[in-house]
C-alpha cells in the first residue's frame, strides 16, 4: 500500500520503472510506453508547421499524425498507444483564441497532458475573451489525465439538447477524468441542466494532489458547482475543494456531485454553497455512498431548503476520522446541518470523527432537524464527538429520521447542543427521534434526548468541552 501511494504522487516524468506495475493500477501510463509530443511554443494561433503548439499537438494525436505540425514523436511507440503530450518548461501560459466554441477538442479515447516539473496554465483569458467557451473537450470513451496543469476561464453557456454538448466549464468528458497536481479554478455553465461548472465526466472523475476552486453552475438541474460525474465515482485524495458553487433549483453538490460513490482521503471539502431550492449537498452530493478518511469538511452551506449542507447522501455513509465544522443548512424546513443520509433500510458508520458548530437554521416553525446529523437508516457511531451543534427546531446533534431508525453509540459524546430561537440561544435536545427508539452501546455521555432510551450507565453531564 505504501509503495502504491509513493508511486501515485511521484511526478509521471520523474518515475521509475520500478513504479510501472503501480502506475498501471492507476491507469497512468509511462511515457516510454506512449507516442509523445513535447509542446515547446505557447502561443494557439498559425503557423502550426514551425513549431509544436498545443493545439496542433492535440490535432495530431487525434489523427495519429504529425504531419502539418512542428510537433516530433520523440518515442518509439505508436500513436494510440496511451498517447502523451509533454509541455516544455520554456511555456508557462497557454491563453485559447478568443473565438466561437474554440475549446481544445480531444476525440481520441486516452490521452496524457503533463506539465511536467512545473505547473503550467491553460486558459480561456476571462478580463479579454467576448466569447464563451469551454477550456477542454474530451469526446473519446477512455480516460484524460490532466498532469501538472491550471484549467482556468472556461464557459460551457450552450443549452443544446445533446447532452454530451453541455456542462463542463473547465472540462468536459464523455469518459472519465484524472487531474493530478492540477488545478481547476474560475470556471463555469449557465443554461438549465449544465452541470460540472470546473469538470464534468460522465464516468469517473480523480482527483490527487489538486485543487478545485472557485467554480460555479448557473441554472436548475445543473449540479456540481466544481466537478461532477454523472455515472462515476468521484474520488479525492490530498485535495482541495473550495469555493465552488451551485445556484438554481435542484442543483446539487456545491463542490462534488456523484451519481454513485464519492471517496475523500486526506482531503478538504470547505466554504462550498447550493444556493437553489431543494439543492443538497453544499459541499458534497453522493447519489449512493459516501466513504471518508481523514478528511474535513467544514464551512459549507445549502440555501433555500436544502440538506446536508457538509453532505447529502442518497444511500449510506462510512466516516472514519473526518471533521464536519460549521456547515450550515438553511431555509423553510432545512435538515442534517453536517450530514444527510437518505437511506432507510441501510447501516452507516462513523468512527473517530468530531461535529462542532454545525446547524440548520429554519425560518419555519419546529422545521429544523439535526444540526449536525440528520439519518435516515441505522447509525453506529464509534469513539466520536457531537458538540456545540445548533438547531432552531429539533434534535442540535442528532435527529433519527425514516421508518425504523436505529442509533448504536459507543465511547462517544452528544452534547451542548444549542437551540436557537430568535436572537437568543438556549440549551437544546441533542439527540431526537421521529419515533421512540432505545440506543445499544455503552460508555458513553449524552446531554439531553427527546423519544431517545439510553443505558442507564450512560453519562449526562457536561462535557465542559470548549467551543
Amino acid at each position: 500500500m505504501f509503495r502504491f501511494m509513493l508511486c501515485a504522487m511521484h511526478r509521471l516524468t520523474r518515475t521509475t520503472a520500478r513504479c510501472a506495475p503501480v502506475l498501471a493500477t492507476l491507469g497512468l501510463a509511462l511515457a516510454s510506453e506512449a507516442a509523445t509530443l513535447t509542446v515547446n511554443n505557447a502561443g494557439d494561433t498559425p503557423p502550426y508547421n514551425t513549431t509544436c503548439k498545443l493545439r496542433a499537438a492535440v490535432q495530431a494525436m487525434n489523427v495519429g499524425n504529425v504531419a502539418g505540425t512542428g510537433c516530433v514523436n520523440s518515442s518509439a511507440s505508436p500513436f494510440g498507444s496511451g498517447d502523451l503530450i509533454l509541455i516544455d518548461a520554456t511555456v508557462t501560459t497557454i491563453t485559447l483564441t478568443d473565438a466561437p466554441d474554440n475549446h481544445l477538442r480531444i476525440v481520441i479515447n486516452d490521452l496524457q497532458i503533463d506539465g511536467g516539473g512545473h505547473n503550467v496554465v491553460i486558459e480561456r483569458n476571462i478580463v479579454t475573451s467576448v466569447n464563451e467557451f469551454r477550456v477542454i473537450k474530451h469526446d473519446g470513451m477512455g480516460t484524460l489525465r490532466l498532469l501538472n496543469l491550471t484549467i482556468r476561464g472556461g464557459r460551457a453557456v450552450n443549452p443544446s439538447v445533446i447532452a454530451s454538448e453541455r456542462g463542463g466549464g473547465g472540462v468536459r468528458s464523455r469518459g472519465s477524468v484524472v487531474l493530478n497536481g492540477s488545478i481547476v479554478r474560475n470556471n463555469l455553465t449557465r443554461c438549465t441542466s449544465c452541470p460540472g461548472g470546473g469538470v464534468l465526466a460522465d464516468g469517473a472523475v480523480s482527483l490527487f494532489e489538486t485543487a478545485v476552486i472557485g467554480n460555479t453552475t448557473f441554472g436548475d438541474d445543473s449540479y456540481g458547482g466544481g466537478v461532477a460525474s454523472t455515472s462515476g465515482v468521484v474520488e479525492a485524495t490530498s485535495a482541495t475543494v473550495y469555493a465552488n458553487r451551485t445556484e438554481g433549483a435542484s442543483s446539487f453538490g456545491g463542490g462534488i456531485y456523484s451519481k454513485t460513490d464519492t471517496r475523500l482521503v486526506q482531503s478538504r471539502i470547505y466554504l462550498n454553497q447550493t444556493v437553489g431550492n431543494l439543492s443538497a449537498g453544499g459541499g458534497v452530493y453522493a447519489g449512493d455512498k459516501l466513504l471518508t478518511q481523514d478528511s474535513e469538511l467544514s464551512g459549507n452551506t445549502t440555501l433555500n431548503n436544502g440538506s446536508g449542507a457538509g453532505a447529502y447522501v442518497a444511500a449510506s455513509a462510512d466516516v472514519q476520522t473526518t471533521s464536519f465544522v460549521a456547515n450550515v443548512a438553511s431555509g423553510t424546513e432545512p435538515t442534517g446541518g453536517a450530514l444527510f443520509v437518505a437511506g432507510e433500510t441501510t447501516l452507516s458508520t462513523v468512527g473517530n470523527t468530531t461535529f462542532s458548530g454545525n446547524a440548520v437554521l429554519g425560518s419555519a416553525a419546529n422545521a429544523a432537524f439535526g444540526g449536525a446529523i440528520y439519518m435516515s437508516g441505522a447509525l453506529a457511531m464509534v469513539n466520536s464527538t457531537l458538540v456545540n451543534n445548533i438547531t432552531t427546531a429539533r434534535a442540535g446533534a442528532i435527529f433519527l429520521g425514516g421508518i425504523a431508525p436505529e442509533l448504536s453509540l459507543d465511547n462517544t459524546i452528544v452534547a451542548n447542543s444549542i437551540l436557537r430561537v430568535g436572537s437568543s440561544a438556549n440549551a437544546g435536545v441533542d439527540i431526537d427521534s421521529v419515533s421512540p427508539i432505545t440506543v445499544s452501546g455503552a460508555d458513553n455521555l449524552v446531554q439531553r434526548v427527546v423519544n431517545v432510551t439510553v443505558p442507564a450507565t450512560t453519562l449526562r453531564s457536561d462535557p465542559e468541552v470548549l467551543p
